[in-house]
């Protein structure tokens, strides 16, 4: 190549370099075709790449104007709230993304007396996740006198997903609060022990036997029955607070709860649920968490 055409071929190069697919030489006999050529193919795919990053960035917005509408529903559709005479109620719900696979709902009966709690936790995030707890909500109020039961409930929730052949499992806990008789009355589908802690500082694990859900048909869930006093506080909860870790790797529930339980006995029960869940943060290390976290605690006025 001629030193000028040299330069000016150094120049064509460096014009496509920066975008410029229009450029064309025809100088260089065969050589300036394929160029050419190769000059419009690079065209042709970067068009084709900047009409797919363009498409990226629009199901981008709409995925999140349906992620930011999705929440909106979930929120309205697990932020039940119940009034009952004799006992005060808080809850708090952080999903970790926009949506969430944890679930709770409050049943009231007309005996005003009593009312159903209900907490669950679907695997998995997102969508999916979101679209289970909202089918466990219609079933849960679609489930008529079988609220009544603890352990009925349940069992007609998993034998629902069972036939559903979603291949979704989950965790569950349903609990009867009889205010009026001092009693509360549970069943676990697997999920995690509530705590019962006392105005003195004694915390008790609740236990009962029952299968993570969504599994097997047939199941067996248990029924358990424990007595509440004036002060007493019951907390439900999902395994994103008992599971989160510090930075030496050892869980919340394992390494603090009890103790700031215990330590906190006397406070009212927002306050208390508050103070655990500033702790968990702190424990964490930030409000972002692995897992969603939801806290479900009662009191006994």
């Amino acid at each position: 190549i001629q030193p000028s055409r040299s330069i000016f071929f150094t120049w064509k190069t460096k014009k496509i370099a920066g975008g410029d697919f229009d450029q064309k030489i025809d100088f260089m006999g065969e050589f300036s075709n394929a160029f050419n050529s190769m000059t419009m193919q690079l065209k042709e795919a970067f068009e084709i790449i900047e009409k797919q990053k363009n498409d990226l960035i629009r199901n981008e917005r709409e995925m999140r104007r349906d992620l930011k509408l999705a929440a909106i529903i979930q929120k309205n559709l697990i932020s039940d709230k119940i009034r009952i005479n004799g006992v005060a109620i808080k809850t708090i719900y952080t999903p970790m993304i926009l949506i969430g696979g944890d679930i709770y709902s409050f049943v009231e009966f007309r005996n005003e007396q009593q009312f159903g709690v209900f907490i669950a936790d679907v695997n998995g995030h997102g969508v999916n996740a979101a679209l289970v707890t909202g089918m466990i909500k219609v079933l849960i109020h679609s489930a008529g006198e079988m609220r009544r039961n603890p352990s009925e409930l349940l069992y007609y929730i998993n034998r629902s997903f069972v036939d559903f052949n979603l291949d979704i499992y989950f965790t569950a806990l349903y609990g009867i609060c009889d205010v009026k008789n001092r009693i509360f009355t549970y069943a676990r589908g697997g999920h995690n022990l509530p705590y019962l802690i006392h105005k003195n500082g004694a915390i008790k694990e609740l236990s009962s036997d029952g299968p993570m859900l969504g599994v097997v048909e047939e199941v067996v869930i248990e029924n358990k029955t424990v007595e509440l006093e004036t002060g007493d506080k019951l907390m439900l909860y999902t395994d994103g607070l008992s599971e989160t870790e510090n930075d030496e790797g050892v869980s919340f529930e394992s390494g603090a709860l009890q103790e700031i339980l215990r330590i906190n006995s006397k406070m009212n029960i927002e306050k208390l649920i508050n103070t655990v869940y500033s702790e968990l943060i702190e424990y964490n290390g930030s409000e972002k968490f692995g897992d969603d976290v939801c806290i479900l605690g009662i009191e006994i006025l």
